[in-house]
């Protein structure tokens, strides 16, 4: 824990043994939207494992925790934040935010003039 009692933050790319935890992440961070937009969220159903051998996850976890991620795919000209998933229990924290911040700063040190963000489109919220 730091100093003011808050937990430690690191960030790290995820690895194969992450798969499972990544998986859980998301499903539960994105679990809330199913009945607004009547249907699964597209990054319930993603094959982690294949994710994870072609697209670059960072996670960052507040001491033991897992609190967030985001998975970024290098393209030609840019970089395209595929997703962006906060744990229920660390959301309203600004740490999609910061993971964001996160996923630009390499793209940026690679000469990459721009990020993408993949956004789901369906109704608005109720």
């Amino acid at each position: 824990m730091g100093l003011d009692g808050s937990m430690d933050e690191t960030i790290r790319i995820a690895m194969i043994d992450d798969v499972e935890a990544v998986t859980g992440l998301t499903r539960s961070a994105y679990a809330k939207w199913e009945p607004l937009i009547g249907r699964e969220p597209l990054p319930i159903k993603t094959d982690f494992v294949g994710a994870l051998r072609k697209h670059r996850i960072d996670i960052l976890y507040l001491g033991p925790h897992m609190a967030s991620l985001v998975e970024t795919i290098r393209r030609d000209d840019d970089v395209l934040i595929e997703n962006v998933a906060v744990a229920p229990r660390f959301q309203k924290r600004a740490y999609g935010r910061r993971m964001v911040a996160h996923a630009e700063l390499p793209a940026w040190q690679s000469g990459l003039a721009y990020v993408r963000l993949y956004t789901n489109s369906g109704p608005p919220p109720a």
